[in-house]
């Protein structure tokens, strides 16, 4: 797991802050900062706070928006990268005598502890968008839609998704509340503890859930899902429980 791939979280969060502290070019110019400018003083050190700054500020920002503390992985990130730069701002208010005493290879460590930082925020992105730990952050429903469907990071890695119908997952979808798009998540992520089989479908969800979902299982390639039914739809639930899938239209998304 590595902090390049931050970036493709960026159209799922759709906020400016992640944005910034997550692309790539950004994270570069932070990076030779920290390895070059330290220790080549060149007059233009007012810019490179600024640019530190910068980056501190939208790390705070998100991390304060999504509830972080919550989650180990980006707490300990965010602390590394908040503290790190911090330090590098100091060190760069230092004479250039002092500057000049430090070794080349603390720069190379301090960028170390930079990067380390951002790797451990990836690694607890991809924890937090678990249906257990969603709800406590504050990931809105329209955000926990776009992970549901997409292809790198979210469940269109594992199931193509229909858009065709009534009753189409992909439409119903944007209907749902966040209360029921974390079930839904949920049934899709542990499909072994919900799902029963009948005419060609996976049928997933248990007999009081709020969502239900039907699912055509195919061998060696994404299973297809085809269609999200709310408690209130239990009829057509039924009708299509009981026809097989080869009755209705599928279009993937």
């Amino acid at each position: 797991m590595t902090y390049k791939e931050l970036k493709n979280f960026q159209e799922i969060f759709g906020r400016k802050d992640f944005s910034f502290i997550s692309e790539p070019v950004n994270i570069g110019e932070i990076s030779e900062i920290i390895l070059t400018k330290l220790a080549n003083p060149d007059g233009n050190d007012e810019y490179y706070i600024s640019k530190l700054n910068l980056f501190m500020n939208n790390s705070s920002s998100f991390f304060n928006w999504l509830g972080g503390a919550v989650i180990d992985e980006i707490k300990e990130g965010y602390t590394a990268i908040q503290q790190i730069l911090s330090q590098i701002i100091g060190l760069f208010k230092q004479p250039p005598d002092k500057l000049a005493a430090i070794g080349r290879g603390y720069f190379r460590k301090f960028n170390k502890t930079f990067l380390y930082g951002l790797s451990r925020i990836m690694k607890g992105i991809r924890t937090v968008f678990n249906p257990e730990l969603v709800s406590a952050t504050n990931i809105d429903r329209n955000q926990l839609e776009r992970f549901i469907i997409d292809k790198r990071e979210g469940l269109g890695d594992r199931y193509v998704f229909n858009t065709t119908g009534n009753h189409a997952f992909i439409r119903k979808l944007k209907l749902l509340n966040k209360a029921e798009l974390i079930v839904a998540e949920r049934l899709l992520l542990n499909p072994q503890k919900a799902r029963r089989t009948r005419n060609g479908w996976i049928d997933f969800g248990e007999k009081r859930a709020p969502v239900r979902i039907l699912v055509k299982p195919r061998t060696l390639l994404k299973d297809e899902v085809y269609f999200l039914f709310r408690i209130s739809e239990h009829k057509d639930y039924d009708q299509r429980l009981n026809s097989i899938p080869g009755r209705f239209e599928f279009s993937a998304a």
